[in-house]
């Protein structure tokens, strides 16, 4: 018992707070995923009935609830390009996209007229602005998460991502069911977007570059502060695994700076 609450104590003084901030802030579009994913089941009565659409029809109801998926595997290609720009920027983008589905998603429900065609679109693209952010979140969220954290604590924060995405759908069902009322159910699609605007504004501080994507890109000293700042060890901030060996492959074609830098050395 002793031994145990010593690694209890232990973790706590090991798991850095910015470590930790950054990781729940980079799940939040996991979290997105999940209330995307449970959402619509509840609703389905009462949106059928406020889009005057059929709930078989392929052209219907269905067309509205399977977008997301080739929607997200749209953002799953889309991912690699998006990280070039950097790990924490690909998460920020998730998080756009996610708040301009929500708006859309909201819009149908507290602005559309009952039966308006314009419902059915606002609806229908804001399913797939929010495919698009999840299949982005999906590549880039657990890359991200194994590259800001040290190797003592990688297993513990590489859970969140699936967390989120649990805890998401859980959500997403509860309030769905409280909402599913012509009153409730359009406030309740405009929350995707509160809960990326929160993220957005809180990202400058607490969100930082991947200090492995800094130093791929060539980017050494930057990577070192950022490495300070996290608390992370510069030496062995490069995860190790398939996740390791696929972080370089999600930089595409602006990577291998320090690297290239080394090989001109010798």
């Amino acid at each position: 018992m002793t031994t145990k609450s010593a690694t209890v104590a232990e973790r706590k003084r090991t798991l850095p707070r910015t470590q930790f901030y950054a990781a729940v802030l980079a799940s939040i579009p996991a979290f997105q995923m999940g209330v995307a994913i449970g959402s619509l089941n509840p609703l389905t009565e009462v949106l059928t009935e406020h889009l005057q659409i059929s709930a078989t029809d392929l052209r219907g109801w269905p067309a509205i609830v399977s977008i997301f998926c080739p929607a997200g595997f749209l953002g799953t290609q889309l991912a690699a390009s998006v990280a070039t720009l950097g790990r924490a920027r690909a998460v920020n983008a998730s998080a756009q996209l996610s708040f301009a589905g929500g708006c859309l998603s909201g819009a149908c429900g507290l602005l559309a007229a009952k039966g308006s065609r314009a419902g059915f679109a606002l609806l229908f693209l804001g399913r797939c602005a929010a495919g698009v952010a999840a299949g982005i979140a999906t590549v880039v969220v657990p890359v991200y998460l194994s590259e800001i954290s040290d190797a003592g604590n990688r297993g513990f924060f590489g859970a969140f991502f699936q967390l989120a995405v649990v805890v998401g759908i859980f959500v997403a069902q509860l309030f769905a069911v409280l909402l599913a009322h012509p009153s409730g159910f359009g406030w309740f699609l405009l929350c995707p977007a509160v809960a990326s605007a929160v993220q957005l504004s809180l990202s400058p501080a607490n969100l930082p570059e991947s200090p492995a994507w800094l130093r791929l890109a060539g980017r050494g000293a930057d990577a070192a502060k950022v490495c300070d700042k996290l608390g992370l060890d510069p030496e062995s901030s490069f995860p190790t695994g398939a996740i390791g060996h696929l972080a370089p492959l999600l930089l595409g074609s602006g990577g291998g700076g320090d690297d290239d830098d080394e090989e001109e050395g010798e």
